[in-house]
């Protein structure tokens, strides 16, 4: 945590930096520390005596006891230390709340004003004088056991046994004690009207920093405790008894040096124990694998267990959202919670009777806000995607992915699946076509990575759209059969083309080279692949599937999590980018996006190789050094190259004809590229969900855990165990023993 300590006199008025000014959307604040004085009533409650200093830039995402003891430490505070802050004001001293762990320290951030600070009084906790009342060691009592039990004493190593005299004025001294400086006795008589310590102490009380397990002789009665190792020739013991007139138990005797060989297993290190130790780091991976679980547990604290991981996992799960099953049948009340905190949102769960019991099948969930905020600033394309989550039960995120005026990913919808195919992919499109109102398909574009189903469902659902699919995924399955540079680098070529005749060039090449490599290409059409046979409404010259990698990279570790957890991360992740995205753009200065005013740049600096031929009018002929010519006309926005044609940015050829004009560059950009464009698209802020606990409430489900599907052998994963001969494979795949068939990869 980066923080800083103002330059001051100690009253609190600054005389180096001034107090900062934090701006809209900065959540840093200042902690205005009260410390080195005493709390005194005086009618109320008032701080005397003290300096006042300001810790700078405070962050509340990393705000702890540590820091707040660091800060206290760096303005001079010194001591064991209390820390309160205010509830009524900076002043206050009324209204305190005492901080003993990191959680009040993060709720002080709920008490910080308009100002961006909050106060925090520091108090020095004052020592028990009856500790230091003198420095002479007493002999600890016998304990009286009952009628026909052993009686033990205390043993004390190197310390005189001496009986205290009978007027009880005074008590012999060890006078050979290590630990005569610092143990002290008080003289007290029992009653049975004293607060017993504990009567019935548990054995595995963690006691003033000691922790009683089966190594530890625990000896007690009402007034006196001793404890001892277990181990005969160990010197390890502490005794304490009870002071006089005080509800207050005093060490009176402790050697804390063991001299016996340490235990490899300690029945106290159980799954309870370990679960609390390691929740952190269990929630965070939750497919840690037990072995590797159980070799860094028995390292670090070097212990052996057993196979109780299993079981310290499980505990977490429960610590956390629930095990799987559990969170599945959650799944009813958190989309009641969603439809109530996001209006407009649509969340849809598809299950199927197993044992006549709902089992979970699918889950679409469109958010509202963002749904509006597509249609108002997005382009008309759709990337489609879809990736497996790595939980215990398995299935399938797809998503629904769009591109912003700054030319990065606007996810809006997504859906949990049991399987990537046909019928999930068709139920997938129905949600989105309803929830964006597509009416009509034409001019709509769909970008995929060809997937299982996908292609009959766009076809089936959006038959007029334009469907282009991943060059990345083309080249793959073409380098299969078809491998080399040169062959690489002419398929490229042909898809970057924007002009007809160029592709039909780079055809001619890809034919001279290979001819089996031009009949694959020409089976697919090039309207899906190639930018020169792209429709130009939707703006946008994307090749690749980027968008929707981008957001399966953005959810990776989330799909590790149980579906609840991982929905609400995917959920966050989503709610927080809206409005960050949003106060970044509010800064820019400019019309256009900052990634698109980069691309505008670019292109300026490519019109200086080219000569514009005014028509007169609103036409030119744009010469390159080469001689070769471009037909361009600024009135309807176009060029025979086809990129200005196709993305709305204007191409060097048209920003050679705007210099000749004297027109600026900028003014002919496509309005889906503006920075207002943009911030009404995240304009729209998604709501916030309560905690589980407060969740609607509807009948009790009983949700069987669904089962994972089965994975689908790949023939080139095949064992000595495995016949290929009992595989079944997809007559499109292509193997060692088999041939294509389709014509569509």
């Amino acid at each position: 945590m980066v923080w800083k300590v103002r330059d001051e006199d100690g009253s609190g008025l600054a005389y180096g930096r001034p107090c900062p000014d934090y701006g809209p959307g900065n959540e840093k604040f200042t902690i205005r520390m009260h410390h080195s004085g005493e709390f005194i009533n005086l009618g109320s409650t008032v701080y005397l005596g003290g300096k006042i200093n300001h810790i700078d830039f405070c962050d509340p995402d990393e705000i702890s006891m540590i820091e707040i003891n660091n800060m206290a430490t760096e303005v001079g505070a010194e001591g064991v230390l209390v820390f309160h802050y205010s509830v009524g004001g900076l002043n206050d001293c009324q209204n305190l709340h005492q901080m003993h762990n990191d959680l009040d320290a993060i709720n002080l951030v709920n008490f910080v004003d308009e100002n961006r600070m909050v106060g925090v009084f520091v108090e020095k906790q004052k020592v028990n004088e009856n500790l230091i009342e003198n420095e002479s060691v007493g002999e600890p009592e016998h304990i009286d056991n009952k009628e026909g039990e052993e009686e033990h004493s205390v043993e004390q190593p190197s310390i005189d046994n001496k009986q205290s005299s009978d007027d009880g004025d005074e008590q012999s001294v060890g006078e050979d004690s290590d630990f005569s400086d610092r143990l002290v006795d008080s003289e007290f008589e029992l009653s049975d009207d004293d607060i017993m310590f504990d009567s019935n102490i548990d054995p595995d009380l963690e006691w003033r920093g000691f922790h009683f397990n089966n190594s530890i002789n625990v000896e007690q009665d009402k007034h006196k405790v001793q404890a001892k190792c277990k181990h005969e020739t160990c010197p390890w013991l502490i005794y304490a008894s009870k002071v006089q007139n005080e509800d207050t138990m005093q060490v009176k005797t402790f050697n804390g040096t063991h001299q016996c060989p340490r235990k490899q297993r300690v029945s106290h290190a159980n799954a309870k124990w370990l679960a609390d130790r390691y929740k952190d780091k269990i929630w965070s991976d939750p497919k840690w694998p037990v072995d590797s679980m159980l070799t860094i547990m028995q390292k670090e604290n070097k212990l052996l267990f057993n196979k109780s991981n299993y079981r310290t996992k499980k505990r977490v799960e429960k610590m956390g959202g629930g095990t799987d099953g559990e969170q599945y049948a959650m799944l009813w009340s958190y989309a009641k919670e969603i439809r109530n905190s996001n209006p407009g949102t649509t969340v849809k769960i598809k299950s199927k009777l197993v044992g006549g019991l709902p089992q979970f099948k699918r889950l679409y969930i469109c958010w509202g806000a963002l749904k509006q905020g597509f249609l108002m600033g997005c382009r008309p394309i759709i990337c489609l995607d879809g990736c497996h989550l790595k939980s215990s039960v398995g299935g399938i995120l797809l998503s629904a992915v769009g591109i912003d005026a700054n030319n990065c990913i606007y996810p809006f919808a997504y859906a949990v699946v049991e399987k990537e195919k046909k019928k999930s992919w068709l139920w997938f499109l129905e949600m989105l076509v309803q929830d964006l109102n597509i009416t009509h398909s034409y001019g709509w574009t769909i970008m995929s990575d060809k997937q299982k189903g996908l292609i009959d469902a766009v076809d089936q659902l959006l038959p007029g759209c334009e469907h282009r699919f991943c060059v990345m995924h083309l080249y793959k399955n073409f380098k299969n059969t078809h491998k080399g540079m040169a062959l690489k680098d002419i398929l490229w070529r042909a898809a970057r083309a924007t002009k007809m005749a160029d592709f039909e060039r780079a055809m001619n090449d890809m034919r001279t080279r290979n001819t089996a490599a031009y009949e694959w290409l020409m089976q697919r059409p090039a309207t899906h692949w190639s930018k020169s046979h792209f429709s130009t409404h939707c703006k946008s010259d994307i090749l690749l599937n980027n968008m929707s990698e981008s957001f399966n990279h953005m959810v990776l570790r989330a799909r590790s999590k149980h579906i609840v957890d991982m929905l609400e991360t995917i959920r966050l992740i989503l709610m927080k980018r809206v409005h960050m995205r949003r106060d970044q753009m509010m800064k820019h200065t400019g019309d256009l996006c900052p990634n698109i005013a980069k691309i505008l740049e670019d292109m300026k600096k490519k019109s200086m190789e080219f000569i514009a031929h005014w028509n007169g009018k609103d036409e030119f002929e744009i010469e390159s050094a080469y001689g070769t010519r471009f037909r361009l006309h600024l009135g309807d926005k176009t060029c025979s190259c086809r990129r200005w044609d196709l993305t709305g940015i204007p191409c060097p050829h048209a920003i050679c004809g705007m210099y000749y004009m004297g027109h600026i560059p900028e003014e002919y950009v496509h309005e889906c590229y503006k920075k207002e464009t943009f911030i009404n698209t995240y304009s729209q802020l998604m709501g916030t969900l309560n905690d589980m606990d407060m969740w609607p409430k509807g009948r009790k489900r009983k949700t069987p855990t669904p089962e994972k599907e089965p994975d689908v052998i790949s023939p080139t994963r095949v064992t000595r165990s495995t016949s290929r001969s009992n595989i079944v494979t997809s007559p499109t795949r292509v193997t060692r023993s088999s041939t294509m068939t389709s014509p569509l990869e």
